[in-house]
């Protein structure tokens, strides 16, 4: 969490989005809606929005409205919303909290309770993305086990491949025991590319599909061919990522 989080503070009230904004500091990147229509539009333009202050009581799609149609549609349901009441408004705070509601402040507001109440909501829903990439991790290792295919997924610069996943069915055909760290050594098998090969793949083929033949060579010294289709896709870093399936062995040796 070390990117700055986009905010979108939704209210009425100018005095009440400066409160917010001033009690959360310059750690955020804040976006102001005056009413539900003004923040849809944010959000039509800017999904990537962290977590939502709400007001309930506005003119021109109220509070309570815009948080039915945010969980409503899948590309917003999952930012967290946080909704700010007055101290009269119990029932709506209640039904808000029902909808699907993360927390909620009372106005007028609290610059330590808001800046704990965001903290804590942006720290359960970091754990909670955490998870579900874990699981999600898990599921496709399994499906790509499954696969008759060596799959692999590699990490390029202008020094070396490292891989950082593959499947059963490539660890069989790289003779890898243990770990991805065996790709690094010669204590597994490993395909036999020079500099004038990674300088080829680095200035082909970007986001697009290639197909290359590669010896690999054996830990006892004998070698075979592999056909491998694989996309390459640049990252913001300047490195790039090369997804790749190593499909049929064409001869052994």
């Amino acid at each position: 969490m070390s990117e700055k989080t986009k905010i979108l503070i939704v209210d009425d009230v100018e005095a009440s989005r400066v409160a917010l904004r001033t009690a959360l500091g310059e750690t955020h990147v804040f976006y102001e809606a005056v009413d539900g229509r003004a923040a849809w539009d944010i959000l039509e333009d800017d999904s990537a929005v962290d977590l939502i202050l709400l007001d309930l009581i506005m003119p021109e799609l109220p509070g309570i409205q815009l948080l039915k149609k945010i969980k409503a549609d899948q590309r917003f349901e999952q930012i967290p919303i946080i909704v700010c009441t007055a101290d009269d408004e119990e029932k709506t705070e209640e039904e808000a909290l029902k909808l699907g509601a993360e927390d909620f402040l009372t106005k007028p507001f609290k610059p330590a309770v808001v800046r704990q109440r965001v903290e804590n909501t942006l720290r359960r829903r970091y754990l909670e993305h955490q998870i579900q990439q874990v699981q999600i991790n898990q599921k496709v290792q399994e499906l790509m086990d499954n696969l008759p295919v060596g799959i692999g997924i590699l990490e390029i610069d202008q020094k070396e491949m490292r891989p950082t996943c593959v499947n059963k069915k490539a660890m069989e055909l790289f003779e890898i025991n243990h770990s991805l760290s065996q790709l690094r050594d010669k204590d597994a098998a490993f395909i036999e590319l020079n500099r004038h090969d990674l300088d080829r793949i680095m200035s082909e083929g970007k986001e697009k599909v290639s197909c290359h033949v590669y010896t690999v060579r054996r830990k006892d010294g004998t070698s075979f061919k592999i056909q491998a289709i694989a996309r390459l896709c640049p990252n913001e870093d300047g490195t790039m990522t090369c997804y790749a399936a190593s499909t049929e062995i064409l001869e052994d040796q």
